[in-house]
């Protein structure tokens, strides 16, 4: 099977259905756009950290980080309660709110979607806050409850020195209890450094610490959100031109069909005589060689469907206002005179091959008489693209009467549909 014919049992047989499959979906997927509610975005940016990120893998954690805060059940329903947005938590969480990284830096875009702008931009901001506020303390814990232990041990130290000093404070000069006294009094001064040491050292690396902080909280960019009809048609589109190519395969491999005259004729090994729509005395004259060929006196007209039988009479009308019989030996052209508009009378020769004198019967199957049985042919009108049950009853009818077929007759018309 040629491309050729694949196209035609493909997609010319089954253009309907495809059509149907590609326009269905575009239908249905403009309809639901048109039916959408207008939704606007407001978009808040946060910086994370004052250094950049140094590898886009950094930065999409930050990013990552950002979202699973931003859409963390606790913080957006304080976020939503405190913009008076009455949406339900969980679908706000998962479809309305994104987190995008701004290339390789450490500021992340927040947005919030909703059918109304105010309310989309307060809560954008009243996240952000929620975010950052929740980043910042998150941060600073750790060190604030370390710098909270040191002051205790501080504290404790403080207490166990002033009850050392005083007990000294008591003790006999140059007794050994005031050297014990004195050597843990000294002891206890040293840890009193270092845990000043260590407090200052905690103090100082909170300073340096990194502040989540609030771009544009007061005000949130906000826009309208595209419907997106142009890529969603685009999609609908792919989607129902693959399935009616899908389903066009499907019904050739369940119902096979002949793709074309030129396949029909390979399949009958006979020649293509001609179109219907050709011209008539070209046609008769393809039906006199043919027969000639093959020794018959009547051409007998077969269709392979219902269409193509009843265009059986319309041809039959045509043909036979034309004389056509086999072809007679030939003879030496005449010569005609004919006067040309500008000087004298110039000589045309007309080959009487064309004129023959014997006609040739064209009949239809039904009016086949037994004297027309002996000397007959047949030659099969059709579109080409035929059902694979006609064509094996055309086969049927052709072994029953056992006339030589003479060739086919590309009828014009439309392609049968399933």
């Amino acid at each position: 099977m040629t491309i050729e014919e694949a196209i035609q049992r493909i997609l010319r047989a089954h253009l309907v259905l495809i059509l149907i499959c590609l326009t269905a979906p575009l239908a249905v997927t403009a309809f639901v756009v048109s039916r959408e509610p207008t939704s606007y975005q407001a978009s808040v940016r946060i910086q994370v950290s004052s250094t950049p990120a140094t590898t886009t893998v950094a930065a999409s954690a930050i990013s990552s980080r950002v979202l699973a805060l931003a859409t963390t059940p606790s913080l957006l329903s304080d976020a939503m309660t405190k913009a008076g947005d009455p949406r339900s938590v969980a679908d706000v969480s998962r479809h309305h709110v994104t987190a995008s990284r701004l290339g390789e830096s450490s500021i992340v875009e927040l947005s919030v979607t909703s059918v109304r702008a105010h309310q989309a931009g307060a809560t954008a901001a009243a996240l952000a806050t929620g975010v950052t506020q929740f980043m910042n303390k998150a941060n600073r814990a750790d060190l604030a409850d370390a710098i909270a232990g040191i002051a205790d041990d501080i504290s404790a130290a403080q207490r166990a020195r002033t009850t050392v000093a005083d007990r000294l404070a008591t003790t006999p000069q140059g007794s050994n209890a005031q050297l014990v006294l004195s050597a843990k009094l000294s002891g206890i001064d040293q840890q009193l450094a270092e845990l000043a040491q260590q407090r200052t050292s905690l103090r100082l690396a909170s300073l340096n610490n990194d502040a989540a902080v609030v771009v544009d909280a007061r005000e949130p960019r906000v826009r309208q959100v595209s419907t997106g009809l142009v890529p969603r048609l685009a999609v609908a589109g792919i989607f129902g031109l693959m399935l009616g190519l899908a389903l066009s395969v499907v019904l050739e491999a369940v119902r096979p069909r002949v793709a074309g005259t030129r396949a029909l004729a390979r399949r009958l090994q006979v020649p293509v005589l001609g179109r219907g729509s050709d011209d008539t005395e070209e046609l008769a004259r393809a039906l006199g060689f043919a027969a000639r060929r093959h020794g018959a006196d009547t051409v007998v007209l077969v269709g392979v469907t219902a269409a193509d039988r009843a265009a059986v009479p319309k041809l039959l009308h045509r043909l036979r206002s034309n004389r056509v019989s086999k072809k007679q030996p030939r003879k030496a052209p005449s010569t005609t005179q004919r006067q040309g508009s500008r000087g004298p009378a110039t000589s045309v020769a007309v080959d009487e091959d064309f004129f023959p004198t014997r006609e040739l019967e064209v009949l239809s199957l039904t009016q086949v008489l037994p004297e027309h049985e002996l000397t007959a042919g047949i030659v099969v009108l059709s579109t080409g693209t035929v059902w694979r049950p006609e064509l094996d009853r055309l086969e049927d009818t052709i072994a029953t009467v056992r006339w030589p077929v003479l060739g086919v007759i590309d009828r014009p018309g439309e392609a049968p549909t399933p």
